[in-house]
């Protein structure tokens, strides 16, 4: 991922999290009736092959996921979002 500094997620997903809340995906304290579901990352699984990925294996994808997760999650905190308001999902290949 270009803007995950080795795999991680956290900082880039809180900071794009936080800017579609305060441009109208935040409705009160949920996220906009509109948005049911929030896909994390497409297909970390082939992240294992970038040359970045060092050394290989899948701590790069696991990283990456559970580190975008958590920027999420901070930023709902932060915006005061109720816990389970959107589902999260990633899609794995």
């Amino acid at each position: 991922p270009t803007d995950c500094p080795a795999f991680d997620c956290f900082e880039t997903w809180k900071a794009a999290t936080l800017h579609g809340l305060r441009v109208g995906l935040q409705e009160g304290n949920s996220w906009h009736p509109a948005v049911s579901m929030l896909i994390l990352l497409n297909e970390p699984d082939f992240f294992t092959t970038k040359p970045k990925c060092i050394p290989a294996g899948p701590w790069c994808r696991v990283k990456a996921v559970l580190s975008a997760l958590d920027g999420v999650l901070a930023a709902e905190a932060e915006a005061g979002i109720s816990a389970g308001s959107v589902c999260l999902s990633v899609t794995w290949s």
